[in-house]
C-alpha cells in the first residue's frame, strides 16, 4: 500500500512541475510575440509620421520657393505646421546649406528658384 502511494506522489509532482514548466515556457513565448508586435507597430506608425511631416514641410517650402517668400511668411508657416500638429512629440528645424552663414541676399525676400 505504500509503494502505491508512494508512486502517485511522485505522478502527482510530475504532473504539476510538469504542468508549471509548461505554463513558464507558454508565458514566456506570447510575452516575446507580443513584445515584438508591438514593437513593429510603434516603429511602423513612427515611419509613417516621418514620412508625413516631411512630405508637409517638403510641399510646404515648395509652395513657398515657387513664389519667393520672406522670412516672417516662412516662420507663419512654420508656425501654422506647429499649432495644426498640437503638443506633437516632434519639432520641425530648417536648415539651410553653407554653415549658417548670413548673407545679406538671404535677408529679405527670395526670389523663385533661389
Amino acid at each position: 500500500m505504500r509503494t502505491i502511494l508512494q508512486k502517485q506522489y511522485r505522478l502527482k509532482t510530475f504532473v504539476c512541475a510538469s504542468t508549471l514548466i509548461v505554463c513558464f515556457i507558454s508565458f514566456n513565448f506570447a510575452f516575446v510575440i507580443a513584445y515584438s508586435v508591438n514593437k513593429r507597430i510603434i516603429e511602423n506608425q513612427a515611419r509613417a509620421v516621418s514620412r508625413s511631416v516631411s512630405q508637409q514641410t517638403s510641399n510646404m517650402l515648395f509652395q513657398l520657393m515657387e513664389k519667393g517668400w520672406t522670412k516672417k511668411e516662412l516662420g507663419r508657416h512654420l508656425a501654422f505646421m506647429e499649432a495644426q500638429e498640437g503638443g506633437a512629440a516632434y519639432k520641425i528645424k530648417l536648415y539651410r546649406k553653407g554653415g549658417g552663414k548670413l548673407d545679406s541676399r538671404v535677408a529679405g525676400v527670395l526670389p523663385a528658384g533661389t
